[in-house]
């Protein structure tokens, strides 16, 4: 009912309320796989656009957290590939959930994500979800195999891209002290010209 009210009095045209609605539900109903009020509202949903829409269907991964079987299941219609609808942010954004729903896990759905980084070419936004996916599923693996593919797209120095990847280098590593992650994060940081690549050393206190 709460949410139902929320809904109620936000105005869709109003897209910083939107998107904190849709994470306000997801926050309420995390780990329990209840998503019927998301699904019996689509329409809403799709109100939001660019960067809420990503954030929107990781939600998702939110509600359905640690609830391994069906994840693939769940982002199937919005994961890259031949098949996916609804254009990058959806793409990047299920990427993220799925990650958010496997996190701390690795196996095989490190090696999925690490595919879909690969393919993802030049898309700096599936860059992002792939990325953040990653470094939650490989969060304290301490894969040296997965850290170095995050450095390579870091070095590309794009700011959307370089973001999640400095987030998720820090997630590989973290709990485990690795002083060669450490000081190559540090200098990164330091000469890279984008403010949103340097704030992500933040994750090294991590480490």
């Amino acid at each position: 009912m709460i949410i139902k009210h929320v809904k109620e009095k936000v105005e869709s045209k109003n897209s910083v309320l939107h998107i904190t609605a849709i994470l306000a539900h997801s926050l309420m109903f995390r780990g329990t796989t209840r998503d019927k009020f998301i699904r019996d509202n689509l329409d809403w949903l799709t109100k939001a656009s660019n960067w809420a829409k990503f954030a929107a269907i990781a939600s998702f991964g939110v509600i359905h957290l640690g609830h391994h079987k069906k994840g693939m299941k769940l982002f199937e219609p919005y994961l890259p590939g031949a098949n996916a609808r609804g254009g990058p942010y959806l793409e990047g954004g299920a990427l993220y959930g799925l990650g958010l729903i496997h996190a701390n896990r690795g196996g095989d759905k490190a090696d999925y994500l690490m595919d879909c980084l690969r393919n993802a070419r030049d898309n700096e936004i599936i860059q992002h979800g792939a990325c953040l996916g990653l470094g939650l599923n490989a969060m304290s693996t301490s894969r040296e195999d997965i850290y170095e593919a995050l450095k390579d797209r870091l070095n590309q120095d794009n700011a959307i891209t370089g973001e999640a990847c400095g987030m998720s280098m820090g997630l590989v590593f973290l709990g485990s002290g690795h002083s060669p992650a450490i000081t190559e994060m540090f200098a990164y940081a330091r000469e890279t010209p984008h403010e949103k690549i340097v704030r992500t050393q933040e994750t090294v206190e991590y480490v």
